[in-house]
């Protein structure tokens, strides 16, 4: 029987030298080993209207589905792996104006999100001026049923 920390044994005769995916959206994978997020921030807006009345207080109406929107930020070593294409990437997804499947690393499926936007810093650089670290910014919302 296989044991779990035998993947992370080297020297074990099971080890499997995979690259574990934390996240993945349509295409584009974010792990420890490429563009790996910090932090992931989660906002759910629920649809709630206020409608006023003569002489009384406003009542409420539920009227949708919640409006969900996630944020990631993080980092990108890309002399280490994966690349200096690797935020570029992101942005020719995103430019191709599809809602893209987002699947967590233990296989929980999110549904369909698109990207609204892509921010990228980069700094320390090499002497032909390739950044040696990335942070980014990656701001999605839900597409929809």
């Amino acid at each position: 029987m296989l044991e779990f920390n035998a993947r992370f044994n080297p020297n074990s005769p099971y080890f499997i030298d995979v690259a574990f995916v934390m996240m993945q959206l349509g295409e584009f994978q974010f792990s420890i080993a490429s563009a790996a997020y910090q932090s992931l921030q989660r906002k759910t807006q629920y649809a709630w209207q206020s409608q006023d009345r003569l002489n009384n207080h406003s009542v409420w109406q539920y009227t949708a589905k919640p409006q969900e929107s996630l944020q990631l930020d993080g980092v990108i070593y890309p002399q280490h792996k994966g690349g200096a294409r690797q935020i570029e990437t992101l942005r020719e997804q995103a430019a191709l104006g599809e809602a893209l499947i987002l699947v967590d690393g233990m296989g929980l499926v999110y549904g369909q999100w698109v990207i609204l936007s892509v921010e990228e810093t980069q700094s320390t650089f090499n002497p032909i001026g390739m950044p040696l670290k990335q942070t980014f910014k990656l701001e999605l919302k839900r597409y929809g049923d």
